[in-house]
């Protein structure tokens, strides 16, 4: 008989990067002939409802994050084995709120990332509110094994090599003369990301005006794909004029699906990533899955994407950070951010830029190596098989327990 997985996360229509794993994960979860899913996906607006997609997935629209009492009334009236969270815990206080009662009928999952050291002991309480937590980045697994070894496993985000993946050479080429005409040539840096502050695009415009300053041809192109009116973010298309670069970049503003998104990847001689805080950095996974090297921060999830952590290689260029600082709120105690300055930066860009353009061979190498290491490391169909084994070990030990008392100070998130 198959499992009945209750799914709540941003909901898979959309292109969030959590809307994405989800997409991926009950796409590889279906695909075994073990499981329905019935995802609660999370929309900013519109109407609830229902949709039945087919007889394995079913998608109960909700706009805003569900409640403890929502989730524990649908449970309490359908037949559920197990229940995976996956977001930021801020969103699921609610249910940890009620997480005694839901645990009755099933157990909780949590697909966890956290951005940075310190190991944050503020959520011990929602680590202790979930059966399982499965952790997509190494960093958030090396922190919380620390107090729950015995419910923490590392299971990290992929993409399925149908969705992403390197094209031909002459396709590649072919697309790069339709989309950039005359500058088809030019050493092409990608950057995918969010218009916010975390994303540093406002300081990436700046480090790339000191990468052309250090250029002789300035033979190169910045494609930022974003919203470039998020009114949470910056005024990207001003500071581009300001700094006199508009030659130089090109802003994406319109939705793109999967297919062109693919294109961008191939088109791109690498991608790049200097949040100060980044839990994954998909973007980086993204590139290195379509043979594109990285140009990356050496923070939270993005560290073992842009090294190799079995020798120590670099899959593109590693930024290490000039600065460390603890931020934090009264959600959010305390938590290190890291910043490169634009000098730091704009050095990184030119290495790559200057094997690109004088070392061909060892561009190619870095390419063919980085490609291979997210292949093996980040395998779609090895992280279907280790959820799968991770659902029912986490579903037998909860049946196995005749009764559990769960004992915390509760801390409120808001």
């Amino acid at each position: 008989m198959k499992k009945n997985i209750l799914l709540i996360s941003d909901n898979i229509k959309t292109t969030s990067g959590v809307a994405l794993q989800s997409l991926y994960l009950t796409q590889g979860l279906i695909s075994t002939g073990k499981y329905n899913i019935t995802q609660i996906g999370v929309v900013v607006s519109g109407e609830n409802k229902t949709e039945i997609i087919n007889e394995n997935l079913k998608i109960i629209y909700n706009v805003g994050f569900p409640t403890g009492n929502q989730v524990l009334e649908y449970v309490s009236l359908n037949h559920i084995d197990a229940i995976i969270l996956v977001n930021d815990p801020r969103f699921f206080s609610s249910i940890f709120n009620r997480e005694q009662s839901i645990r009755e009928f099933c157990p909780i999952i949590y697909w966890h990332v956290w951005d940075n050291m310190p190991t944050p002991r503020f959520n011990d309480y929602v680590y202790d509110s979930v059966d399982q937590i499965n952790c997509h980045s190494y960093l958030t697994y090396e922190m919380c094994k620390e107090n729950f070894a015995n419910k923490t496993s590392f299971i990290p985000h992929s993409i399925p090599n149908t969705v992403l993946y390197p094209m031909e050479k002459k396709d590649i080429f072919k697309n790069k003369e339709a989309i950039l005409g005359e500058e088809k040539n030019k050493f092409i840096v990608l950057w995918i990301n969010r218009n916010i502050l975390r994303k540093r695009g406002a300081d990436l415009l700046f480090s790339w005006k000191k990468f052309l300053d250090k250029t002789i041809e300035k033979d190169a192109i910045l494609i930022m794909h974003t919203d470039v009116n998020n009114p949470s973010g910056y005024n990207l298309e001003e500071i581009a004029e300001y700094l006199n670069i508009t030659k130089n970049v090109k802003f994406s503003v319109d939705k793109l699906n999967n297919s062109l998104i693919n294109v961008m990847y191939n088109i791109s001689d690498a991608t790049i990533n200097i949040s100060h805080a980044e839990g994954f950095g998909l973007n980086i996974l993204e590139g290195l899955c379509c043979k594109k090297p990285g140009i990356a921060m050496v923070t939270g999830g993005l560290k073992r994407q842009i090294i190799n952590h079995n020798d120590g290689t670099e899959n593109g260029v590693a930024i290490y950070p000039d600065v460390s600082v603890i931020n934090g709120n009264q959600e959010v105690h305390y938590i290190y951010e890291d910043f490169a300055s634009h000098e730091n930066i704009s050095n990184s860009i030119f290495k790559l830029y200057d094997i690109w353009k004088n070392k061909k061979e060892e561009y190619e190498s870095i390419c063919e190596k980085s490609y291979k290491y997210a292949s093996e490391e980040f395998s779609y169909g090895k992280m279907i098989i280790d959820w799968d084994v991770s659902i029912e070990k986490t579903i037998v030990n909860w049946k196995n327990k005749t009764k559990y008392r769960v004992t915390k100070i509760w801390r409120k998130f808001f």
